[in-house]
């Protein structure tokens, strides 16, 4: 009997820190997220749609959220969650899936840090050819 008494008491403790823990969360205390916007461009500037993108988090490489551009050439990551969590990420083009490449000069796997209630925007520039898995 002694045996379930510790388990019992073991349970109580636990069940008493959980309750202290969160009896001060309040929706005041929610994580405010932030936009994370990419766009893409050909070499005169005109949007490129149906490009895909995918948002890795910096600190372990896990992709985070993913999208294909719409026809302005942008898409915002996790808009209909109502944003990303605040963090530092790279954007990552996946241009294994598409006819492009990135354009001279250009770099992928941009860094972006996201800050609650704020927009951040990262842009790449590319160029039809290639014929996809090139310029990763």
């Amino acid at each position: 009997m002694p045996h379930f008494r510790r388990i019992a008491a073991r349970r109580a403790a636990l069940l008493a820190f959980a309750m202290a823990t969160f009896a001060g969360c309040s929706e005041s205390t929610a994580i405010e997220l932030g936009n994370a916007i990419v766009t893409v461009v050909d070499a005169n500037d005109a949007p490129v749609a149906g490009f895909p993108v995918t948002l890795i988090r910096a600190s372990d490489g896990t992709p985070w959220r993913a999208l294909y551009t719409g026809t302005n050439g942008s898409g915002e990551f996790g808009a209909a969650d109502g944003g990303v969590l605040p963090g530092s990420y790279l954007v990552h083009a996946d241009l294994h899936l598409v006819p492009y490449t990135l354009a001279a000069g250009e770099t992928n796997d941009k860094p972006i840090t996201v800050v609650g209630g704020q927009a951040s925007v990262v842009t790449f520039s590319v160029i039809r050819g290639g014929g996809g898995g090139s310029g990763q």
